[in-house]
C-alpha cells in the first residue's frame, strides 16, 4: 500500500488546540512550536457558518475568525507546524473554508532554526470585525488561548502579543484576556507594556 507524503501544515489559530486539530485531522503528528515571518494575525476573516461539529448551542452562529495578512516585513506570527496527508488535506480544506494555502517558511519557536517549507491557510481579505456581544466569537476566542497556552507561558504571551482585535493588539484588552502585564518605567511615572518575544529574536 502507497502511503502520501507528508505536508508541513501552520496553525495559528483553533489548530492550535491539539483536541480540536485532532477532531479534524487525527492523523496530525509532530507538533511542535513554530512562526513564520512578515504576516501579521488579525481577527478579520468573518466564519459565516459558524461552529458546525461543536458547541451546539451556538452551532451556525456566524463569528469573526483569524487570519494571516501578508506583506508585514519584520513581524512574524507565532503558531504550530504539524504533519498530516492526503488523507485528511480535503476535511481540513472544508474546516478551513475561504482561505488559501500558501507556501512559506517555517521557523523553530524557540531556537529560530529553519524547519523547511510549509502551508499556512491565509485569505487575505479582511470582511469582518471582532463581535464583543457574540458567543459564538467568546467561544472561538478561548479556544485560540487555550490552543496556545498548550505551548508554555512564552508562547502563549507572544500569541497575545502578536494578535490584532479591530486594530489593537490582543495584550491591550483585558476584557478579553483576563489579564495584561505591566511593568512600572524606571524614569517615567508610566506603565509601559512588555513586549515578549522569543530569546533569539531580542
Amino acid at each position: 500500500m502507497k502511503t502520501s507524503a507528508p505536508i508541513l501544515i501552520f496553525g495559528y489559530g483553533s489548530l492550535m488546540s491539539k483536541a480540536s486539530l485532532h477532531a479534524t485531522v487525527p492523523n496530525a503528528k509532530n507538533l511542535r512550536a513554530a512562526y513564520i515571518k512578515n504576516f501579521r494575525r488579525e481577527f478579520s476573516k468573518m466564519d459565516d457558518e459558524g461552529m458546525v461539529d461543536t458547541n451546539a448551542d451556538i452551532a451556525g452562529v456566524p463569528y469573526c475568525a483569524v487570519d494571516v495578512i501578508s506583506g508585514y516585513d519584520g513581524e512574524f506570527v507565532n503558531g504550530i507546524i504539524f504533519e498530516t496527508d492526503e488523507t485528511y488535506l480535503a476535511a481540513l480544506k472544508r474546516r478551513e473554508y475561504g482561505y488559501e494555502l500558501l507556501p512559506v517558511d517555517a521557523y523553530d519557536f524557540r531556537t529560530g532554526r529553519p524547519l523547511g517549507t510549509c502551508f499556512v491557510f491565509s485569505s487575505n481579505i479582511r470582511n469582518g470585525v471582532y463581535d464583543y456581544d457574540n458567543l459564538a466569537q467568546t467561544r472561538y476566542l478561548e479556544l485560540c488561548l487555550n490552543g496556545a497556552k498548550e505551548y508554555g507561558k512564552t508562547f502563549y504571551k507572544q500569541f497575545l502579543a502578536s494578535t490584532y482585535v479591530n486594530h489593537e493588539q490582543l495584550d491591550m484588552l483585558p476584557r478579553l484576556t483576563g489579564k495584561v502585564r505591566w511593568q512600572s518605567a524606571k524614569k517615567h511615572k508610566s506603565l509601559t507594556r512588555q513586549t515578549y518575544r522569543p530569546s533569539f529574536l531580542t
